[in-house]
């Protein structure tokens, strides 16, 4: 008889002795094994599931969290930009303020100075061939030809020299700008030349200045329409207060 066969001989008349049969211990066993299998798969399908879903929570609890970020950087962003938006809004709001007041200053300077007008070239505005006209800070002569102008030339006649000088004499102890502004003719010239825009102007403002005593400084003189004028118009004169 081995070793071991003696232990278990032992063991089970130690058993005997207590009154507990080796049956009822391998019985037992069985048990304590049955009960250790279920109380693992209750923990394995208790837990499980509340692992899984932990881990669905912290995956979505990382999505919400990237995109909350996201969208705190974008709404950074749109406040940024309003608040350029708004600040540009008050520099171009105090700009259309200025440029308003200066209007609201200008406009009865160039009113006084189309009344002052009026009485002066009363003759020429009575025939059609001169037209006044003021918007606002900014009045407006046209001279048509071949009245003040020939229709194929750039030379004033007599009654255009005349409505010039009447016109200088009022602006001259005005501050105010004068743009002359010059058409081309209607007509070509013999040679087949036409007569340009600027020579009509230049010699408006030339007039101006050297006869009807109106400061070189003050004259501007543009050919920004070298096709012929509405109305038979050789020459325009926008007088601007400053």
């Amino acid at each position: 008889m081995g070793r071991k066969d003696r232990h278990q001989m032992d063991s089970t008349d130690d058993l005997a002795a207590i009154g507990i049969s080796p049956h009822r211990g391998r019985g037992w066993r069985i048990l304590s094994g049955i009960l250790f299998v279920g109380t693992a798969t209750f923990a394995a399908a208790y837990y499980l599931p509340l692992y899984r879903a932990h881990a669905s929570l912290s995956h979505e609890y990382r999505t919400l969290q990237s995109q909350a970020t996201l969208q705190h950087k974008q709404l950074a962003d749109t406040v940024d930009t309003l608040k350029q938006i708004s600040s540009e809004r008050d520099k171009l709001s105090e700009i259309a303020g200025k440029t308003q007041a200066t209007r609201n200053t200008l406009a009865p300077q160039a009113e006084n100075l189309e009344r002052n007008l009026q009485a002066p070239l009363k003759k020429f505005l009575g025939t059609g061939k001169m037209k006044m006209q003021r918007q606002a800070e900014k009045l407006s002569i046209s001279l048509a030809s071949p009245t003040f102008v020939p229709a194929a030339g750039a030379e004033l006649t007599d009654s255009g020299k005349k409505a010039i000088c009447l016109i200088g004499g009022v602006v001259k102890s005005a501050d105010v700008h004068v743009a002359v502004k010059g058409y081309a003719a209607t007509t070509p010239l013999k040679n087949g030349a036409w007569p340009s825009a600027l020579s009509r102007a230049g010699n408006v403002a030339q007039l101006l200045s050297e006869s009807c005593g109106v400061d070189m400084s003050r004259i501007e003189a543009l050919a920004e329409n070298p096709s012929p004028g509405p109305d038979g118009a050789a020459v325009l004169l926008e007088i601007t207060p400053k």
